[in-house]
């Protein structure tokens, strides 16, 4: 029976194996996991133990290889004693013999295993008195590992707490690499949109708002705030917010001057007809030095709109009427042409005079 096909192992990932020495423990921990992603194994499936010997060591790890899974070196390690030798320092250890036994295997019959150089119950940083690990290297000598392997049953579950612990509070980790759904909750829940099932909704713009998780923080919003999360959303627009717009609100029916029925002080609450001019309820937005992509991408009903829209109403804390200004970049306009392979909209973007005569030009429309 054929063994199933897998992808081949990285550059990045040979030199791990090769040269694990000269990464650091976190690091070769993100990048093995990764690649086991990528190759479709178990990202968890990762054996760290600390490195026997009393030395002092120069770096996080003593080296990176691929041992056979338990069940496996368990099958193999009964078949592969007669390979033990005897050498000059002793014989040679029982995992050196299953590595020898099991050389011909690919490298996908393999869980990668990272030896230590600190945080460990034996070597030279363990908080345990040293005649344990001088114990442990005569049993080696002896071509013994089982109180070794106890101990690393305790190490297999201690070193990924210790990486647990380091990511957590790095959310580009636990997010990117570790796809956490938790912690994009939390860091939803700044602008509003912890619930998965609002952010599930068809809205243009709303993968932006972590972006601009910082400005919805801050309470009130203000206008800089939205000019700066505009100017950076639709780059390379020179965006220009105009508060405190003059317009006129209708005055309602029980409130306004009628002689013979409705007290009004003259200077205080007696208005002349229907209605009273207002700087409170509207809002201008200008983006000026547009493109024509981008000036034709804001146009109402394009994708660029609706992103501008969902935007802005969802940055504004008041039910404000909002008035946008699209101002063409110099130079950019171009003539309609029948059979052209651009679509011109009436009063938008269609022009009729040649190039060389087209001003810089502004369209309004509420958002």
């Amino acid at each position: 029976m054929d063994a199933p096909a897998r992808p081949a192992s990285t550059a990045l990932d040979e030199r791990l194996f090769a040269e694990g020495e000269r990464f650091s423990y976190f690091q070769a921990v993100r990048l093995l996991r990764r690649q086991a992603r990528l190759d479709g194994r178990d990202p968890h499936a990762l054996r760290v133990r600390p490195r026997l010997g009393l030395g002092f060591p120069e770096t996080d790890i003593d080296r990176i290889e691929r041992v056979l899974p338990p069940v496996q070196e368990a099958a193999s390690f009964a078949d592969v004693t007669d390979v033990v030798a005897v050498a000059d320092l002793g014989p040679a250890t029982s995992t050196d013999a299953t590595d020898a036994a099991t050389a011909d295997t690919g490298p996908a019959d393999f869980v990668p295993r990272i030896t230590a150089n600190f945080f460990g119950l034996y070597g030279v940083s363990s908080p345990l008195p040293s005649f344990y690990t001088e114990d442990l290297l005569e049993e080696e000598r002896e071509g013994r590992r089982g109180t070794r392997e106890f101990l690393d049953i305790l190490h297999y579950a201690i070193y990924p707490l210790l990486f647990d612990g380091w990511v957590k509070y790095r959310p580009q980790v636990r997010i990117v690499e570790e796809n956490d759904a938790a912690m994009l909750d939390y860091l939803y829940a700044f602008v509003g949109l912890n619930d998965r099932a609002m952010r599930g909704r068809d809205r243009p713009g709303v993968s932006d708002l972590l972006r601009y998780a910082g400005l919805f923080s801050q309470r009130p919003h203000s206008a800089l705030g939205l000019q700066t999360m505009l100017a950076d959303a639709f780059a390379p627009a020179e965006v220009t917010i105009v508060s405190c717009v003059e317009g006129w609100l209708p005055i309602p029916g029980d409130q306004r001057l009628v002689l013979g029925e409705m007290r009004h002080g003259l200077g205080e609450s007696c208005y002349l007809g229907e209605q009273a001019r207002d700087h409170s309820s509207q809002l201008g937005i200008e983006l000026r030095e547009l493109p024509l992509a981008l000036f034709d991408a804001l146009q109402p009903g394009q994708t660029e709109h609706e992103r501008l829209r969902f935007l802005v109403r969802f940055y504004l804390l008041d039910p404000l009427q909002v008035t946008v200004a699209l101002q063409l970049r110099a130079g950019e306009a171009r003539p309609a042409r029948a059979g052209g392979m651009q679509w011109n909209r009436l009063g938008n973007n269609t022009w009729l005079a040649p190039p060389a005569h087209m001003r810089t030009r502004e369209i309004r429309f509420p958002v």
